[in-house]
């Protein structure tokens, strides 16, 4: 996000807060930097906050930010728990501030393409959707309480939030979950793997699914070993915010992900990954330019945009998070997925 935030034409980067302020270099360059969120508050140059921070402090610091008569943008998951979120809506909304959840897959342009063929008419009424997703998410640098459900963490919570963000894009609809079923990581201790089964108006389903073991994504296990200590991690953060700050643009990740999205409807059908989008109909098989629609973290930043100049709406806000938050609590319940994460390499 700091990567899309500095090649946006309508953001400029002011600040940065962080208690780990040192990977930003010599203080006479660049945004200005803090260590503390209340210290970034002071600032009468922040108009607007992205909480990047870990998930169980989420609702503290989106609440602080809107206090402070800021607008957010907060990472997903929204909070920890739907019950944080349910709070957070709540005192929220005595702030006439813009709250954004994101980035999310949903705002891709290979979704918002496909959102906008589903929208258009062209393949009739979705009766089918399907998100497959392979990635070495559990093989990625994170210390072992990213993998905690509890607290916000784990593939469903973490990950699963995306597919679900993608088939309410894409249908414009909200689902329940029918079924589940999660494959353990042995390694982990947690799901490493999930299925979803979910049911919408209307005889409409999805079904979403996630391998996150890494053997199926595109680059396969990238990393032997997790970083489960705080020092390790630390160093490879420094490393990719560096990059970030001296590219002054996107630094993409996940970009070794396999994706696939189906859908199937009353008059065609829509195959799509992230580098293309085909609809197919009787007339025949037309490729979308995924060229026009906006990259997905400078989408995240057109929304905030274009809600704090009032001529846009908000579509990711704080029910929208809620609302997919509580699905994967259900996926996670309807699967038996509560686990214990242990460190990398017990048995």
């Amino acid at each position: 996000m700091l990567g899309a935030a500095f090649g946006h034409d309508r953001v400029t980067v002011r600040a940065v807060a962080d208690t780990d302020i040192e990977w930003l270099g010599p203080a006479d360059a660049g945004p200005s930097r803090y260590r503390s969120l209340d210290d970034l508050l002071e600032d009468d140059l922040v108009d607007a906050v992205h909480i990047a921070t870990p998930t169980p402090l989420h609702l503290e610091h989106v609440l602080r930010v809107l206090r402070a008569g800021r607008h957010v943008i907060v990472e997903k998951p929204v909070t920890a728990t739907a019950g944080e979120a349910e709070e957070l809506m709540s005192r929220a909304a005595a702030f006439d501030r813009v709250v954004i959840v994101g980035h999310s897959e949903a705002f891709e342009p290979y979704v918002q393409a496909v959102r906008a063929a589903v929208a258009s008419g062209v393949v009739g009424r979705p009766v089918t959707v399907i998100a497959e997703k392979f990635t070495d998410w559990m093989r990625r640098p994170r210390l072992t309480a990213e993998w905690d459900g509890a607290s916000g963490g784990g593939l469903i919570r973490r990950q699963g939030v995306h597919q679900v963000d993608v088939v309410r894009t894409v249908t414009g609809a909200d689902f329940s979950v029918r079924a589940a079923r999660t494959r353990l990581d042995h390694e982990r201790g947690v799901p490493g793997s999930y299925t979803a089964w979910l049911d919408g108006a209307d005889g409409l389903a999805a079904v979403i699914t996630h391998d996150g073991v890494g053997r199926l994504s595109a680059a396969g296990v990238r990393h032997a070993e997790a970083d489960t200590d705080e020092a390790s991690k630390r160093s490879r953060r420094r490393a990719l915010l560096r990059r970030v700050l001296e590219e002054r643009g996107g630094v993409r990740l996940g970009g070794a992900d396999r994706e696939r999205l189906l859908v199937f409807g009353t008059g065609g059908e829509i195959v799509a990954d992230s580098h293309r989008v085909e609809v197919t109909t009787g007339a025949g098989t037309e490729a979308v330019d995924l060229t026009t629609f906006a990259e997905g973290r400078h989408a995240v930043l057109d929304e905030l945009a274009g809600a704090i100049a009032g001529s846009g709406a908000v579509t990711h806000g704080l029910t929208w998070g809620y609302q997919s938050l509580v699905t994967c609590e259900n996926i996670e319940r309807a699967a038996g997925a509560a686990a214990t994460p242990r460190p990398a390499g017990a048995r």
